[in-house]
């Protein structure tokens, strides 16, 4: 969808129908779940997954995409699968007589940024599908994003029981995900691939958390589902960090541990490499790493970011001779030392999974899922270049699995509901001034679960008195 222009431009109306419409629909989400909670009944279920399917179709129908990412993936796709290109080294306009191209005026000039597993996927879709045509190949995506949704709601139904959800709650926390508007609109409306992601994900989570899987088993399954995670987009690969720590403070003794992570390390190198291998280049042997670090060098609605444009307009380029520049020289320093403190951060949480690891296999599984969802929100909200909505899903779907009582998945709805509608508002131009409106949604969850728990608090204290 184009950007909306002056109050006069006819595309502002579908703008601010769009963002109104998200906001209903967070409203019946909210509802839903609030009906839900007082309902307390367990039975719920049956209607969470009847909806929640009613929804999946009507996206099916839904006409237009609010995203370009979609479009991408079939061109990746085609390069590698019909024209035997590598799409790691030519982008698609290296194909202009491509109906794809030609459909769209034009394609990327980028090489693909996603993981070889999705590439692999996309070009083995690009084969089957090659005589299609371009709007029906494109749409295919959201099918596979729909199942993609419901494979998450049936793993999320399996774990939730094994992190303490039963009855009622169980359905409750099946909802937090299955009927977020941000989870329908970005992974199936729009067919992103980060639900291909969380897929496997939440797969290598149970593996953690069942309970007839020998542990070392089970310690290599999450490794390998969530080492294929990272092969789709690299975010997963802090999840195989904290297992392989936790891998290593529960294997009985360090000769067990040295060779269990030696399997590891040879198990995950070989995956890796039969995935990557396709798409591998002599000449330029890291060209896949490097294209996966430019996604990173585009700025959207990043809350530290947000004083860079008033300093390098103020104090460094003041005539605007070259205001990029100006921009890049002031983001330096933060940026650099955010991520910093983000590896600071993560040794904190991987020393708190060793010093505190559960004795019960769930249990472990449930830290590990903990702290996944605080990682992925600190990264959101104090570290990323860009917070696009979608992103917001990563948290939401571990925090979901830890059931509606958990303080992160409260918050990690909060933030959901909060960002989608704010995030397309921007994107449409209906918000101009954008920096109030981005601190409002980064503090306003915060502030709302620290009231919640003082007053809680508060209540015990005086029930004790």
């Amino acid at each position: 969808m184009a950007k909306a222009g002056g109050p006069s431009d006819p595309r502002l109306a579908s703008a601010v129908i769009l963002v109104g419409g998200l906001l209903v629909a967070t409203a019946g989400y909210l509802a839903g779940l609030a009906a839900l909670i007082r309902r307390q009944t367990g039975a719920a279920v049956a209607w969470v997954s009847a909806l929640g399917i009613v929804f999946h179709i009507t996206l099916w129908l839904m006409p237009g995409l609010l995203s370009g990412d979609i479009i991408s993936y079939a061109l990746y796709g085609r390069l590698g699968g019909v024209y035997g290109l590598n799409p790691y080294v030519s982008p698609p306009s290296a194909v202009p007589a491509d109906p794809f191209v030609a459909w769209l005026g034009g394609g990327p000039d980028r090489a693909s940024l996603y993981g070889p597993l999705w590439t692999d996927l996309s070009a083995a879709l690009a084969i089957v599908t090659a005589g299609v045509d371009p709007l029906l190949h494109v749409l295919i995506y959201r099918f596979l994003g729909s199942i993609v949704v419901l494979v998450c709601m049936m793993l999320l139904w399996r774990l939730l029981p094994l992190f303490g959800s039963a009855g009622a709650a169980r359905s409750v926390g099946l909802l937090l995900f299955a009927w977020n508007p941000l989870v329908l609109l970005e992974l199936v409306g729009s067919g992103h691939n980060d639900g291909f992601m969380l897929m496997l994900m939440l797969a290598g989570v149970l593996a953690l958390a069942s309970p007839t899987r020998h542990l070392v088993r089970g310690f290599l399954s999450a490794l390998v589902l969530f080492t294929l995670a990272a092969l789709v987009k690299y975010v997963p690969a802090v999840l195989a960090l904290l297992t392989a720590t936790v891998s290593a403070r529960t294997l009985p003794r360090w000769r067990t541990r040295l060779a269990a992570l030696a399997a590891a390390c040879v198990l995950l190198a070989s995956v890796t490499t039969v995935l990557a291998l396709p798409w591998f280049d002599r000449q330029r042997p890291l060209q896949m790493v490097s294209n996966a670090g430019t996604a990173g060098d585009r700025y959207v609605n990043a809350i530290w970011d947000l004083p860079t444009r008033y300093i390098a307009r103020r104090w460094v380029d003041r005539n605007g001779e070259n205001l990029a520049a100006a921009d890049e020289s002031v983001r330096f320093w933060p940026r650099t030392m955010l991520q910093a403190l983000f590896v600071v951060y993560l040794g904190f949480e991987v020393r708190r999974l060793w010093k505190c690891c559960p004795s019960i296999q769930a249990e472990r599984a449930r830290a590990i899922a903990e702290a996944g969802t605080r990682i992925f929100l600190v990264a959101l909200l104090v570290v990323a270049n860009q917070v696009l909505a979608w992103y917001f899903a990563w948290p939401l779907a571990l925090a979901s699995s830890l059931g509606w009582r958990s303080s992160l998945a409260r918050l990690a709805v909060a933030y959901s509901v909060l960002y989608l509608p704010l995030f397309y508002a921007i994107h449409e131009d209906i918000v101009r001034d954008t920096v109030p409106w981005l601190l409002a949604y980064a503090l306003a969850p915060l502030i709302w679960l620290f009231v919640l728990r003082t007053t809680r608090q508060v209540q015990a204290h005086q029930s004790e008195r």
